[in-house]
């Protein structure tokens, strides 16, 4: 009921407006997924009173979607979504609020000037490392020299077919956990996450895959871990692709939210405990640092004369048919690529929500700069930064860490312990975040992992 009010209200407050086509879409888009999620209660629901009531929302529901309806667009995908950004390169400005938000909602110190130039300086730092790995590459397969089409023969090597992809991630994922609780990060005994497909009415919510955390406030809190197969959106679908995306939704923000809550390596305050707009960016922060972490890792146990069991078959795993070589640039490509990613997302944000340059031209500008796909880049900016609600500035967070990590070890203190009592910090603003990270690092903290 309080839903069908709020669209009814949202009408009459919004639908008069003349709104970019940017917006149009985004809305679309997102009353599409509630549509499905009405559509699958619907199904399953037993008591009629409430199916009558989710039916008479789900009507409101598409009355509110058509008025923001674009002619040509009917499943919202890049193909249909681009070419009509194309023509119109009309300019979102959020000039007055956004420098704002990054400050008094976010939490960050940097200025929005500060944040692109920070970005834009990384991006012009690491590219020259993902070029080197692509010449490499393409040496080893006889391809052309350029990010996509080496993109494109890993993921045509190095495939899971569709069906195979949850399979593969729940069989890694016993192995993977026991190497990185060796090398990387301590885990909590209560650490529970399960793994599941993203449902179609998800999938414009999460392109790749998504970490939600679940019973944060009971004895016995979870995670869902869904993995995007859904080849319209920007699904994982490689082995260097799919550990990517393991290491960072799981071991970085599954990691981080079950450590928190549990208490295991830290004692946050109770305000700590809770997962605010301050929260995200330090998560993924994480998670960002986390991936630069296992290229590291990788390169060690490749040079390991003696491995154990875990992690001799977790080589086994990412070799496949493929020499250490060739599975060490592989995975070097993968992380290269979205660690430019997240430096395209934050100047992206910077740009377009200054009103700076168009969705389109950011797209192309972007393509011809990095040589990754003109989809990629636009389901990985726009598409999920419409979708998570937040600055992807955590770019700026995961130097930081990076940067305390070298610190704790010079004064001795492992990269298991530092990475454990991280995790284990829970969701404070940055400014706190870093002031007791660098306290572990100096070794002024009480507390230890």
């Amino acid at each position: 009921n309080y839903g069908e009010q709020a669209l009814d209200a949202y009408l009459e407050l919004l639908s008069k407006k003349d709104w970019p086509i940017e917006i149009k879409i985004l809305t679309c888009q997102k009353t599409d997924g509630l549509i499905g999620i009405l559509d699958t209660i619907i199904s399953e629901a037993k008591d009629e009173r409430l199916k009558s009531a989710l039916s008479s929302l789900r009507r409101k529901a598409q009355k509110y979607r058509k008025v923001y309806t674009v002619e040509g667009i009917q499943k919202g995908d890049f193909t249909e979504v681009y070419p009509i950004l194309q023509k119109t390169q009309r300019k979102i400005d959020h000039t007055s609020i956004y420098p704002k938000l990054l400050k008094k909602y976010w939490g960050y110190p940097e200025t929005v000037t500060q944040i692109e130039t920070k970005a834009t300086k990384w991006l012009q730092k690491e590219l020259p490392n993902l070029k080197k790995i692509v010449k490499k590459l393409a040496k080893i397969y006889g391809t052309k020299e350029n990010v996509e089409t080496v993109d494109e023969e890993i993921n045509k090597r190095r495939s899971i077919p569709k069906q195979q992809v949850l399979d593969f991630v729940k069989q890694t994922r016993k192995v993977s956990q026991k190497v990185f609780e060796k090398h990387i990060v301590g885990i909590t005994p209560k650490y529970e996450t399960r793994v599941t497909e993203t449902p179609p009415y998800l999938v414009n919510f999460m392109p790749t895959g998504a970490m939600m955390p679940i019973n944060g406030w009971t004895d016995q809190p979870f995670n869902i871990f869904f993995v995007t197969t859904d080849p319209r959106a920007s699904p994982s679908s490689s082995i260097p692709d799919l550990i990517q995306l393991l290491l960072h939704e799981e071991y970085g923000h599954a990691v981080n939210f079950s450590n928190s809550m549990t208490r295991y390596a830290a004692k946050p305050t109770f305000s700590e405990l809770f997962s605010s707009g301050f929260a995200t960016h330090i998560s993924d922060g994480i998670s960002f640092f986390r991936e630069f972490e296992f290229v590291r890792t990788l390169k060690e146990l490749a040079k390991k004369k003696t491995l154990d069991k875990d992690e001799s078959e977790f080589l086994k795993i990412l070799k496949a048919d493929s020499d250490i070589e060739t599975i060490l640039l592989e995975n070097e490509f993968v992380v290269w690529q979205w660690r430019i990613i997240r430096f395209l997302r934050a100047i992206f944000d910077a740009r377009i929500n200054m009103g700076r340059e168009s969705i389109s031209d950011f797209v192309e500008w972007a393509h011809k700069e990095t040589g990754l796909s003109k989809k990629m880049i636009y389901n990985q900016t726009w598409i999920f930064l419409s979708t998570v609600g937040y600055a992807p500035c955590y770019s700026m967070a995961g130097d930081i860490i990076r940067r305390l990590q070298d610190l704790a070890i010079k004064n001795k203190i492992s990269i298991i312990d530092f990475n454990t009592y991280a995790s284990s910090l829970g969701f404070p603003i940055r400014k706190i975040f870093e002031q007791k990270l660098k306290a572990f690092a100096q070794g002024k903290s009480k507390t230890k992992a």
